[in-house]
């Protein structure tokens, strides 16, 4: 009982320092990037293609539909936001979705790589200068094993073509 009662106390101290510190916890799952367009609006990258969004400065989050099945224990992605508008996600499986609508909608993008059935793609990163022109890269590998490559590709259209 002393053990239970000291744990407690234990738990009661460190959450205490925990809050004091201005920290609070608003959600426990697997993410992978947070992206902030304002002090309001932000988007968040979370395991399985799942897109996050808040308009209150992070008190509240909503889910977004972003077309992709969501696929437990697949990591997560990049966010990247050029105005309130325009956005893109990259990720693992060659997956490149961009949004004109401040992530109300989301359309795949492809990129164009050919890919032998043995390989697969995954994007790691993306920037974009304006709605138009931007980067995305990432690592081309081989399921037999063989040494990861890197990739870089470029877009002047936002990767509609």
């Amino acid at each position: 009982m002393k053990r239970l009662i000291l744990l407690f106390l234990t738990f009661l101290v460190f959450d205490n320092q925990f809050a004091e510190q201005g920290w609070s916890v608003q959600s426990i799952r697997s993410f992978s990037d947070i992206y902030f367009i304002n002090n309001n609006t932000g988007y968040a990258a979370g395991e399985g293609f799942t897109i996050f969004k808040t308009e209150d400065g992070g008190e509240s989050w909503e889910n977004l539909n972003s077309g992709i099945n969501y696929e437990p224990y697949t990591g997560g992605g990049t966010l990247f936001f050029t105005d309130s508008q325009n956005g893109w996600f990259v990720a693992s499986k060659k997956t490149i979705l961009r949004t004109t609508s401040s992530g109300n909608s989301w359309k795949t993008i492809d990129c164009g790589y050919p890919l032998s059935p043995l390989q697969f793609l995954h994007f790691t990163n993306a920037f974009f200068i304006d709605s138009n022109i931007g980067w995305v890269i990432g690592y081309l590998g081989n399921i037999n094993g063989s040494p990861y490559v890197g990739v870089l590709l470029k877009t002047t259209d936002g990767g509609d073509t």
